[in-house]
């Protein structure tokens, strides 16, 4: 019954709602701040070329975040996708990302200038923060509102949804029944994220560019074995994106197509722009300048939408003709898929799915803890951190063995919520982004 109810409410909120929200906020970034992330290709250089190397760098502080968004939906995710939208729902998955990147570099800018130091020196930064800065009642409320909120997804969407993923790969591929993974999970978990931002850095820093670089040159080799197909397959994406049947009714046959609600729901879950969850990471990193680390946001949007989801959806669909049909079961889609040309893909793709997932738990553990922290007024320590943490390894051996229909509803609709004050508050804030933006692309030679 509240799980029918939820679903309802997504429906309209997670499809349509925040398709329109995302695009309209993107669009109107863009025109606000400009487009110079393609008029200002040398300063975009620039901030890339300028990664440091302290204990927090902008490109530590960036995967971190990549963490975050790297795990079951770049697979799993997108296949189900294409299952649900067919082929059209790569074009708006990838349309998304491009409406994401001024939403994305926004909200770490905000980040950055609106972060706090405790007394070590370390900084702390996210959406409740420069939500908050608004100073109303209204204002501290829902920042903290944006608080708790994060603090639920990282139950839900943050490990629940994750470790089943993990659970449901190693018991189909090498047989590991999910409570005892669960187990292995938690004690995992628990060592790594006792270790605080350092050791979880030291790890994702990596552990993600390792696997992410196994996993794209096992897609480029199918794509590369089977271009005539790809080039098939460009097309399809292209064709049944702009189907006369869904758009006939104008406005109407927009909210409509399916392939453009599942892709841009997709793109959203993937990359989490605008649901204000990596600027919690790209907070801390030892930068000088906000608008510069809002570039390397831009790039993880890049490398986790332009680059994984697309391969991953190239290598669906080059399999779908080749006869693997696309099913509601993403995982086993993807593995059929990639085995389909690459000898122990399964294997592989077990390890991918554990690696990125893993990512997640642990980077979502960050993103809870600084939560918690916020909403006991900067104290990051004592018996509450580590009764989240104890309650978070549970929620690992809860999350291997249970549905995972009920974790990704609540994690939907709690994504929605969070994406809905934390947009809000980046278009009240639009004139201080711009300044930022103008010193630093415009002004700053």
């Amino acid at each position: 019954m509240i799980l029918s109810f939820i679903d309802r409410i997504n429906s309209y909120i997670f499809g349509p709602g925040l398709c329109i929200t995302v695009f309209v906020c993107g669009i109107f970034l863009i025109l606000k701040l400009r487009p110079f992330f393609i008029t200002k290709p040398r300063r975009i250089k620039a901030a890339l070329m300028s990664g440091g190397t302290g204990t927090m760098s902008p490109v530590k502080a960036m995967l971190v975040a990549l963490a975050g968004t790297l795990g079951v939906g770049n697979i799993a995710g997108v296949a189900s996708a294409i299952a649900i939208g067919g082929a059209g729902a790569v074009f708006w998955m990838l349309a998304s990302s491009v409406a994401a990147l001024p939403i994305k570099y926004a909200e770490i800018v905000l980040a950055v200038r609106h972060r706090r130091y405790d007394k070590k020196g370390t900084a702390h930064g996210g959406a409740y923060f420069y939500i908050s800065d608004h100073k109303t009642k209204f204002a501290y409320a829902m920042a903290a509102l944006f608080a708790a909120l994060c603090l639920g997804a990282s139950f839900t969407m943050g490990c629940a949804a994750q470790a089943n993923a993990i659970a449901v790969s190693l018991n189909s591929t090498v047989g590991i029944p999910p409570i005892v993974c669960g187990f292995l999970l938690a004690a995992v978990t628990l060592s790594a994220a006792s270790g605080g931002l350092k050791r979880i850095s030291f790890l994702t820093s990596r552990l993600i560019p390792l696997m992410s670089g196994i996993y794209i040159l096992m897609s480029f080799f199918i794509i590369f074995t089977n271009l005539p197909t790809a080039a098939e397959v460009v097309c399809d994406i292209v064709r049944e994106a702009f189907d006369i049947r869904a758009f006939g009714g104008g406005i109407v046959g927009i909210l409509t197509n399916h392939a453009l609600r599942i892709g841009v729901t997709r793109g959203i879950v993937s990359n989490e722009a605008g649901c204000g969850t990596a600027p919690i990471a790209h907070a801390g990193a030892e930068t000088g300048s906000p608008a510069a680390q809002g570039v390397w946001g831009m790039f993880e949007v890049f490398i986790d939408t332009a680059v994984i989801c697309t391969l991953t959806a190239l290598c669906v669909l080059i399999a779908e003709k080749k006869g693997i049909a696309p099913t509601l079961d993403g995982m086993s889609t993807a593995i059929a898929s990639f085995g389909n040309f690459i000898p122990f893909a399964d294997m592989i793709l077990c390890a991918a799915v554990v690696v990125f997932a893993f990512c997640t738990i642990i980077c979502w553990f960050f993103y809870g803890t600084e939560a918690l922290g916020y909403l006991r007024n900067g104290k990051h320590c004592g018996f509450y951190q580590k009764f989240y943490l104890a309650a978070y390894s549970v929620i690992a051996v809860i999350g291997s063995v249970m549905p995972p229909d009920a974790v990704w509803s609540l994690s939907d609709l709690t994504i929605s919520m969070m994406s809905a004050l934390n947009i809000t508050a980046l278009l009240l804030s639009v004139k201080e982004i711009k300044k930022e933006t103008e010193k630093y692309f415009y002004i700053t030679k």
